[in-house]
């Protein structure tokens, strides 16, 4: 016994003797150690782990039982949206404007503002627009007939209510009043029956005025100011309206009018000064050779210029504020570049 202890003594001074190897010992020892700690918490967290799978199995499980349970029959549904009496943008999810013929990115857009202005075709500015035979609203008229165009009903600047093409033309349509003393045969002493009355349909030069809605867009990646037309609508004129007032007419959607202009070899911008240089009716828009008068800027009551209250009906105040309208967008587009 005391020999095995000399031995053993021997031993540990041999080791201690013996750096090397002695550390080599004592590293083998620590990394032993260490993994026994490590093992012990990758054993704990596959523990934790699988409760958190078990948890989640049970919650699947009340999920599938709550959709499964009868639905109460008696629970009214929810009533569905009123429909828009303004124009809303609609963008698509790549971020564009559904309604514009050559739509920015709306991250580009830095500054925007809404215009409406109203053409007269009668004025000999705009005559271009309404050759004889060749009038802008003949070419709108003819292509709902066709069923080319969809119009849409004048709601505020909304272009969401279709209108077919029967009830476009019983808008202009003049019928007579029915009544009056029927007409008798001489020979027969009975009223003579008559066909079912006939109307008389506005022509195209009756109906001359239109409002374009359009979108003022500075364009911060192209650093350019554009203007985005989204809606035209026909007015039918104070003296061929049966309130003896302007009555909007219908509606349409500039990017189908963009769209049919190019398609039609005959809508074109006369050019009584050089009929070589005609010029499509969509090439005319774009290149703005249309003379207007602003009606209505974006504002908070949504009041036309004429309603304004500072203005208190005057005509005269109302189209002097419109032309300074103007003059300031020109201003502004003019200055964008001295600051």
């Amino acid at each position: 016994m005391g020999a095995h202890r000399t031995s053993a003594a021997n031993g540990h001074k041999a080791h201690k003797d013996n750096p090397p190897l002695y550390r080599f010992m004592k590293i083998r020892f620590s990394l032993l150690a260490f993994a026994l700690a490590f093992a012990g918490l990758v054993g704990s967290a596959d523990d934790a782990f699988a409760q958190k799978r078990k948890g989640k199995k049970k919650a699947a499980a009340a999920t599938t039982e709550v959709e499964s349970a009868p639905v109460d029959a008696t629970v009214a549904a929810p009533a569905a949206p009123a429909l828009p009496t303004r124009l809303e943008v609609k963008y698509d999810s790549a971020g564009y404007n559904t309604m514009s013929v050559r739509p920015i990115h709306v991250s580009d857009i830095m500054y925007k503002m809404s215009v409406w202005r109203r053409i007269n075709f009668k004025e000999k500015c705009n005559e271009p627009f309404f050759a004889q035979n060749n009038e802008f609203t003949r070419i709108i008229m003819e292509s709902v007939r066709r069923g080319q165009l969809q119009a849409y009903q004048s709601n505020g600047d909304s272009v969401n209510r279709p209108m077919t093409a029967q009830a476009f033309f019983d808008i202009i349509t003049e019928k007579p009043e029915s009544g009056g003393e029927p007409v008798i045969d001489a020979f027969t002493g009975k009223p003579v029956e008559t066909g079912p009355i006939q109307g008389t349909e506005m022509t195209p030069r009756e109906l001359y005025l239109v409002e374009l809605k359009e979108d003022l867009i500075f364009d911060k990646q192209r650093s350019r100011q554009f203007y985005d037309i989204q809606v035209v609508s026909l007015i039918i004129p104070s003296e061929k309206s049966l309130k003896g007032i302007e009555q909007p007419l219908a509606s349409f959607r500039y990017k189908d009018l963009d769209k049919l202009f190019k398609d039609m070899p005959n809508a074109k911008w006369y050019n009584f000064a050089n009929r070589a240089e005609d010029k499509k009716l969509s090439d005319a828009f774009d290149l703005r050779l249309f003379c207007s008068r602003i009606v209505k800027m974006s504002n908070p009551k949504d009041e036309p210029i004429e309603g304004m209250a500072e203005y208190g009906g005057n005509i005269k105040a109302s189209l002097i504020a419109s032309q300074q309208a103007e003059l300031d967008i020109v201003e502004k587009e003019n200055e964008l570049w001295d600051f």
